[in-house]
């Protein structure tokens, strides 16, 4: 029996699908880039019908979308007339998480959500669960523009290289990079612009053996229009069928007539299908890229930047060209970048000894032309996310496997490892970032602290890393909390504040966040968690003393807390100390008065008023220490007597350090 026509490729897509999916699930609704204007400038088409102005309506919720080119908003506007949703009334208003973009260290996924209870089945208000499956139902175009931008790069294969298989580990590469997974399961405009720069990739190197076809000319003006018509890093790809034009024409040694007549047509396809709208931008805004709308912005560039910043940049814009999610730079361990560097050195050095040939040549445009579309933007803007290369994405990989195929046997390595670590992703990067923290049935031994009964949940204890701070120290702490036992959902929409106050109640250190580490809200049941986080100690402390820590539950909007009580059953918010060094370290070699097992008295001085003891310690005492100072007279009768905790209530003897 005859095997179906590229069956291995169609499996492809179903296995892009699935993990599509997977991808679709573990990235919450608004948390893609900027996904909440995208979908805002969706909803203004499909609710008023008309463009929005770049000029006035930049200080809605488009923000600088609203210079943005039209295409994809408009295809999917008309998609959401065919879905299960009323988007006639819907509006963009999610939760903000005030902790967003915390500065955590990237091993910790502190507060990496921009929105709070935008997790499915974790939302507590009806308009925001209305929202949520309104964003999930506009999703769901985007993965077939993913299918586009696969196909064009399979096809793109196949008309280099005679073999299917490594057409295929192309748009497997395609398939599994993380940033593009991420781009083709959210709302955003990336997406056009991906598939028909693709497409314009793959048409010009058609164009290239068929210059002279008008079929090939128009068809090639299509996909660079639409590419422009997406968005306007599209325009940089309008190189790539110019110069597979120019390569196919000198080649075959054509007519400078023909030429021109070529060029002609293929310039008024581009116009027809993507170039007017910048004609049109700047007949109304003088500004055809609609720079001027990102400049309004506050990350907006102040000062053209020098080599030395763009070089500086260069990690973090290769990083996010791979695997950067969210809006706040979530970021895998260095292992997830381990395939692309391999991928990268290992295709450009098989290119060594090659012959430059007119495909190469239109490939190395198109990603040069990428490049200059970041180089550019440093201009514009403070931050330079590498998605704005994708488009000349396909060119690079077409290089890359270009430059494998000087080592076939590696083949099946490379197709086994990008599926693998596109999933690693998810469990590694992802859901730590949006997913619920880690349910607990046991909490860990390891906790200490006065446990606190809110009502609506429990304050089971802490961990610290370390008990003595200093001003400026980041110490790791675990805070763990267990939700009461039934059978429904727990709604507790409030924040914890966790600080570190002085004797006089200022506030010398801490931190507040919504329990989940911002996107936790909605607990289960008889369940336990802890948050894992860097408490920062900011004010002035003094050597030898101690700092309660008090933890509170509080409503974010009102500020106002909840009570608390202890397990004694008194109101209360106290869960433990802190404590400072004292600045002179005893030595065992030190005279002393008296010894009183490992606690020693040093040095007393005395007036007719008072007394001051000084101690030293070789080992802190496990526990608080009272001090018993008696005066006793000629009869041995107790005259006058001071009974006082050893060290004081600011520095008692269990602080002490040895």
């Amino acid at each position: 029996m005859r095997k179906p026509v590229h069956l291995a490729f169609w499996i492809l897509i179903g296995l892009y699908l699935v993990t599509s999916a997977a991808y679709l699930l573990a990235i919450p609704a608004y948390e893609g880039p900027d996904e909440t204007e995208h979908v805002a400038y969706v909803l203004w088409l499909r609710q008023r019908g008309t463009l929005p102005d770049p000029v006035t309506d930049a200080d809605t919720a488009l923000h600088q979308q609203a210079s943005q080119n039209p295409l994809y908003y408009g295809i999917v506007a008309l998609w959401s007339h065919i879905l299960p949703v009323d988007y006639g009334q819907m509006q963009v208003a999610p939760a903000v998480n005030p902790w967003r973009s915390y500065p955590a260290p990237r091993e910790i996924p502190d507060n990496r959500n921009a929105y709070l209870m935008s997790i499915p089945g974790h939302v507590i208000d009806d308009g925001l669960k209305r929202q949520i499956e309104g964003v999930f139902w506009l999703r769901l175009f985007s993965p077939l523009l993913g299918i586009t931008m696969l196909t064009g790069i399979y096809c793109a294969g196949l008309l280099l290289w005679n073999k299917r298989s490594w057409a295929l580990l192309a748009a497997m590469i395609a398939a599994f990079t993380p940033q593009l997974l991420q781009g083709f399961v959210i709302v955003n405009n990336d997406t056009a612009v991906i598939a028909f720069g693709t497409w314009t990739i793959t048409s010009s190197l058609y164009l290239r053996r068929h210059w002279s076809s008008p079929y090939a000319l128009i068809f090639a003006g299509i996909c660079a229009g639409l590419a422009g018509l997406s968005k306007s890093n599209g325009v940089i790809l309008w190189v790539a069928p110019m110069m597979a034009l120019l390569i196919g024409w000198q080649q075959s040694r054509g007519k400078f007539k023909h030429l021109g007549m070529a060029f002609a047509l293929l310039l008024l396809t581009m116009f027809m299908f993507g170039g007017w709208w910048y004609l049109r931008a700047f007949i109304l805004y003088g500004d055809p890229f609609g720079f001027s709308t990102h400049q309004n912005m506050s990350w907006a560039a102040t000062d053209a930047p020098n080599l030395k910043v763009i070089f500086e940049r260069l990690p973090s814009i290769a990083a996010s060209s791979w695997a950067d999610f969210g809006w706040y730079k979530i970021l895998p361990g260095n292992w997830g970048f381990i395939l692309p560097i391999l991928l990268l050195i290992i295709g450009l050095w098989g290119w060594r000894g090659r012959r430059i040939d007119g495909d190469a040549l239109i490939l190395i445009a198109a990603v040069g032309a990428g490049l200059m579309a970041m180089v550019v933007w440093n201009w514009y803007s403070t931050f330079v996310p590498g998605r704005l290369f994708l488009p000349a994405y396909a060119a690079l990989i077409l290089l890359v496997v270009q430059g494998l195929q000087r080592f076939p046997r590696f083949r099946i390595v490379w197709a086994g490892a990008l599926p693998i670590v596109a999933f690693a992703m998810i469990s590694t990067t992802i859901y730590p970032a949006f997913g619920i923290p880690r349910l607990l049935v046991d909490l860990p031994d390891r906790l200490s602290g006065v446990s606190l009964d809110f009502g609506i949940a429990r304050f089971a204890g802490y961990h610290i890393d370390s008990d003595l701070i200093e001003q400026g120290d980041q110490r790791l702490v675990e805070l763990c909390w267990q939700s009461p036992s039934g059978d429904a959902f727990v709604p507790v929409p409030y924040a914890f504040a966790m600080h570190l106050i002085d004797s006089d109640n200022r506030l010398i250190g801490g931190r507040d966040s919504y329990p989940g580490l911002g996107k936790y809200t909605l607990w289960q049941p008889g369940k336990a968690f802890c948050d894992q986080f860097y408490l920062s100690v900011t004010g002035k402390v003094q050597p030898g003393k101690v700092y309660p820590i008090v933890l509170t539950l509080y409503d974010y909007d009102t500020q106002q807390n909840l009570s608390s009580t202890n397990p004694d059953g008194n109101e209360s918010s106290l869960i433990g100390y802190v404590r400072t060094r004292s600045d002179r370290i005893y030595t065992s070699d030190e005279s002393e008065i008296a010894r009183f097992g490992g606690v020693h008295l040093l040095n007393e001085q005395r007036t007719d008023t008072a007394l001051q003891l000084t101690w030293g310690v070789e080992h802190p005492p496990a526990r608080g220490l009272k001090t018993f100072v008696h005066i006793i007279n000629a009869n041995g009768e107790i005259a006058a007597q001071v009974d006082v905790t050893t060290g004081g209530d600011n520095y008692p003897a269990w602080a002490w350090n040895a």
